[in-house]
């Protein structure tokens, strides 16, 4: 019998040779993907891995129950949720309805024009889930990058009417785009006027006493920070985080960045992303906003 000729498989751009390779490049949806092809289970079987195979052979469900069972066989010390997995299943399952969609089409008298409107199905499919999800910052990251992938041409038409479509009612998503490097650039505003566009925050009344809080669409993701204090560590190093405002006399930095020291001047209208944070104020009034990207 000849003997089968084994081969690698690539998770996350990195070659996997065993199971520790792909534990410890574990990406649902590459894994997604070797998965559908095939590829997953011959490689099993040509390292002799029958357990494995055997478990992947009772698989069935939809995508996110297919993630969620390669998640179980492969990674089961990682306790993911079935909300992270979702998130991670969803640019797989997203393209893979596209590519379906227009594999249909191939067939189709005026080809052209089909293949035109799924396209722009598939952006305004898009486009509305943003606005269905648009306090879910998790997903947003998500849908943002399939957007500048599969959908950069159309949106550069479409750049305008996104941000006034999104600004006001969801501008959370404009926050995401402005924490995406490549999103950034392509905003119809420069990052000045977005945020004077923005409304950040809204007067309440409490015990008879004027105060400001986070508007609802941007609560929960987007903190803030009021404090008079000398330099203090507001977030740890090795998380990144967007500093969206900050009122005079205060400055901020990246974690353990002596050498750097941010005025009002320098965030408001800048957005800039640090390594962590830490703030200090000389007025207990003034706000530091920032949120995690």
């Amino acid at each position: 019998m000849a003997k089968a000729i084994k081969f690698n498989l690539t998770v996350d751009g990195k070659p996997i040779r065993d199971l520790g390779d792909l534990r410890n490049n574990f990406n649902v949806e590459d894994i997604l993907g070797i998965y559908e092809n095939g590829s997953l289970k011959r490689w099993l079987d040509v390292r002799g891995m029958e357990k494995e195979s055997f478990e992947l052979d009772k698989i069935s469900g939809d995508t996110v129950q297919i993630a969620t069972e390669l998640c179980r066989i492969f990674h089961a010390e990682e306790n993911f949720t079935a909300e992270q997995i979702k998130l991670a299943a969803y640019p797989f399952e997203f393209r893979m309805q596209e590519e379906e969609r227009l594999r249909n089409y191939l067939d189709m008298k005026k080809q052209r024009n089909e293949i035109i409107d799924a396209y722009h199905a598939g952006y305004n499919k898009l486009l509305a889930d943003l606005e269905e999800r648009s306090g879910d910052y998790f997903f947003i990251k998500s849908a943002l990058a399939e957007l500048y992938k599969n959908y950069p041409a159309l949106y550069r038409i479409d750049a305008e009417a996104f941000y006034a479509r999104f600004i006001k009612k969801h501008p959370l998503v404009i926050l995401g785009m402005l924490a995406n490097s490549d999103m950034r650039p392509l905003i119809a505003r420069q990052p000045e006027q977005v945020y004077a566009d923005l409304k950040i925050w809204k007067l309440v009344i409490v015990s008879n006493a004027l105060r400001t809080e986070i508007i609802a669409p941007l609560r929960g993701h987007v903190k803030d920070f009021v404090e008079r204090t000398d330099w203090k560590d507001i977030k740890p190093k090795g998380k990144h985080f967007m500093i969206i405002a900050m009122g005079p006399g205060s400055f901020v930095r990246s974690t353990g960045n002596k050498e750097e020291e941010l005025k009002a001047e320098d965030v408001n209208g800048k957005f800039p992303i640090l390594d962590g944070i830490e703030y200090k104020s000389d007025n207990a009034l003034h706000w530091l906003v920032y949120m995690e990207v």
